[in-house]
């Protein structure tokens, strides 16, 4: 009998704290999307601007003119292209993270309704314990549900670091991927300066268009890498510092547009990426020693249960 209370206690629990995890990842969901809107918004302003400076550089304009006969106007209008390119490719990119975390939320409210009747399920919970508890008038069956509580929030705790470690060895594969694209770029930029011609300067606007591409898998992977992080229960001298996350693909189309137009440097980019790649490996550390911790606390329980177990048999 009461083995399978225990195990009802268990499962109600699990089903209880997942409801209110949910309910707090849907709201952070909608705050992040709320963002991403008004950032889009932003950079379609910015884009339409940028649009219309390179359209007057290139009209017949009284402005374009003058440019023109000072000997600017070449210089002037390449220095619009590649702030609209960065406009162009931040607009994109927001596009794309609107259109993904509105599917997100989406998916998420049909969860937390499936979830709904756990709150409900943990209040008929608390009854029953309080009911084996005086009706068995022993303090070691007390005890054994304490003992119990502690594990399944333990399994849970070791559950969700697992997890947030998987999210961020996602995260590092998807920079590699980048970094791989952009190493490839770098090298046919310095063969295209010592003469490799148009082949290699396709091939390298090839592995930059390749990297561009990674950006937004790069960006996504980080989004739900901070949202994992949400779940977990870190202590002691911990800096997520996850602002970062939210920036990343601005600060890498910024580096990718400046460094695009020096053939035989991709720096900026790769700099941004190797410093992205080192945060990333720093949280995942903490959160694996995070986990041996928990799996370390976990093992001491059972024990405990263990042993009590076989005093009241």
């Amino acid at each position: 009998m009461y083995t399978n209370i225990n195990k009802q206690i268990d499962e109600t629990q699990q089903r209880h704290r997942k409801h209110k995890k949910l309910k707090l990842k849907l709201d952070q969901l909608r705050l992040s999307l709320q963002t991403e809107k008004s950032k889009l918004i932003r950079y379609k302003t910015i884009l339409d601007d940028e649009e219309q400076d390179v359209n007057k550089l290139e009209s017949f304009s009284l402005g374009a003119l003058f440019y023109t006969i000072v000997g600017t106007k070449e210089k002037k209008l390449q220095k619009e292209k590649q702030e609209y390119l960065a406009a162009k490719l931040k607009y994109d990119e927001a596009y794309e993270t609107v259109s993904d975390i509105s599917e997100e939320v989406l998916e998420l409210v049909k969860l937390v309704k499936e979830y709904q009747s756990s709150d409900q399920d943990y209040e008929k919970l608390i009854k029953m314990k309080k009911e084996m508890i005086l009706q068995s008038k022993d303090e070691n069956t007390e005890k054994l549900i304490q003992l119990r509580e502690a594990r399944s929030e333990l399994q849970e705790d070791i559950r969700e670091l697992k997890e947030a470690i998987q999210a961020g060895n996602n995260v590092k594969s998807n920079l590699r991927n980048m970094s791989e694209a952009l190493h490839s770029a770098k090298n046919w930029g310095t063969y295209d300066m010592l003469g490799g011609g148009l082949i290699a300067t396709a091939s390298k606007h090839s592995k930059i268009d390749r990297a561009n591409r990674y950006a937004h898998q790069v960006q996504r992977s980080l989004r739900l890498f901070k949202n994992e992080l949400l779940d977990v229960k870190v202590h002691g001298n911990f800096d997520l510092q996850l602002s970062s996350f939210d920036t990343f693909a601005d600060y890498f189309f910024d580096g990718l547009i400046s460094d695009w137009i020096v053939q035989s440097k991709i720096n900026n980019s790769l700099n941004n990426v190797s410093d992205m790649n080192r945060k990333i490996a720093g949280i995942t550390q903490k959160l694996n020693i995070q986990s041996e911790l928990k799996q370390n606390e976990l093992d001491a329980i059972n024990k405990s249960i263990l042993q009590f177990v076989s005093e009241m048999e």
